[in-house]
């Protein structure tokens, strides 16, 4: 029984726009950052191992995202997949552990979700830009496709974090890589605060990654 789970946020690279077409494909990923004021746009939950077709995958991801030509272990290239820890290039990474009794039952929450379909409402401008007063009509826990923060954060309602069938009181439309790790950043179990924002030295570094 596990006593933790650990969530890598990330971006996408490159990311530079210049030449113009050089970060083109990551277009998403560095309007999700530059509108949601945040050094991510994307986050997984890691997983320290995985069995599939009767071998072993070890550090690898759990999570929605929307990149059909990176590669997966299982699941939906666009959308819910288990992934190879390099699955795509990265232009930072940073991992979360956060400490709980909770854990099985939120990752397995969260593998039962594999296959799904990526949900990009989430990223339509008139949600991800809309004015928090003005709610549009979107439910963000519909769980039939996901974003990939609302992901993250449904497991750890379904799994218990917060306690049994409690939900996070965020009355918004969208919940980004931003908003997740304000929910979690002064929470007693997130246990690397302090470290969270240095450079993973045990990880071997991408051309476009810090």
């Amino acid at each position: 029984m596990s006593d933790r789970i650990c969530i890598q946020f990330s971006t996408a690279a490159p990311s530079s726009f210049v030449p113009f077409t050089k970060g083109w494909p990551n277009r998403w990923s560095k309007a999700i950052r530059m509108f949601g004021h945040s050094r991510f746009s994307h986050v997984d939950f890691l997983l320290d191992s995985f069995e599939f077709e009767g071998k072993t995958y070890t550090d690898c991801l759990l999570g929605a995202s929307n990149n059909p030509s990176a590669p997966i272990i299982y699941g939906n290239p666009c959308g819910v997949a288990v992934r190879p820890p390099d699955y795509q290039s990265f232009g930072i990474r940073r991992r979360m552990v956060l400490t709980t009794d909770r854990a099985n039952a939120i990752l397995d929450y969260a593998k039962a979700q594999v296959g799904k379909p990526f949900d990009a409402g989430a990223i339509h401008p008139k949600v991800f830009l809309a004015d928090p007063l003005k709610a549009q009509p979107r439910d963000w826990r519909e769980p039939s496709k996901w974003f990939c923060m609302e992901l993250i954060i449904v497991s750890c309602e379904k799994g218990g974090l917060w306690g049994d069938g409690v939900l996070i009181p965020y009355d918004k439309d969208r919940i980004t890589p931003a908003d997740g790790y304000m929910i979690f950043m002064m929470a007693p179990y997130f246990m690397n605060r302090a470290t969270f924002f240095d450079p993973l030295h045990t990880l071997k570094m991408g051309i476009y990654e810090r």
